[in-house]
């Protein structure tokens, strides 16, 4: 019951809004993705959305450049409030490491790079710190790791093996 069907130009137009909208859905059933561990994929996610942003916010269509503008500023808001923290999983993924955030970031801010990987790297200290000083309290009563054992030796076939460890 239409009287007119869209120009070659909507078409286009709605081709590229359509990849878009793709590339946010994909990443959303991904982050918010509930039956297995995907804090590793977070700034994979995030970096899709991140180029199909910049690619189409100097698309020659002003309407679409227009709205993905709008979008990319939304976005560049959270990228830069998030990125320390999408970048520690993929840091701990043996696949990726440091090398490869240091990668990205470096494609990502530019001549801004070495000042936000350092936030990474404070960040990374951070948490080890915070890990490296729990794990001394635990280690400091001795008392407690040897009830520990003891609670597991009863049913653990592998509690000789706790115990040789913890006694190294």
């Amino acid at each position: 019951n239409y009287k007119y069907a869209p120009s070659p130009d909507q078409w286009e137009r709605s081709t590229i809004v359509s990849g878009i909208l793709k590339v946010l859905y994909d990443a959303t059933m991904v982050v918010s993705g509930s039956l297995y561990p995907t804090s590793n994929l977070y700034f994979h996610e995030m970096w899709k959305i991140k180029l199909v942003l910049d690619k189409e916010h100097s698309n020659n269509d002003t309407e679409v450049a227009s709205m993905v503008q709008k979008m990319k500023d939304k976005f560049d808001k959270y990228w830069l409030k998030s990125y320390k923290y999408l970048c520690i999983p993929v840091i701990f993924d043996p696949r990726f490491k440091f090398n490869f955030v240091e990668f990205r970031l470096g494609q990502a801010f530019g001549e801004n790079a070495k000042e936000r990987i350092d936030k990474v790297k404070k960040r990374m200290n951070m948490l080890f710190k915070e890990y490296s000083d729990k794990l001394k309290d635990s280690n400091a009563n001795p008392l407690r790791q040897a009830e520990h054992v003891m609670a597991i030796s009863e049913n653990d076939p592998m509690a000789d093996w706790v115990q040789h460890i913890s006694e190294q």
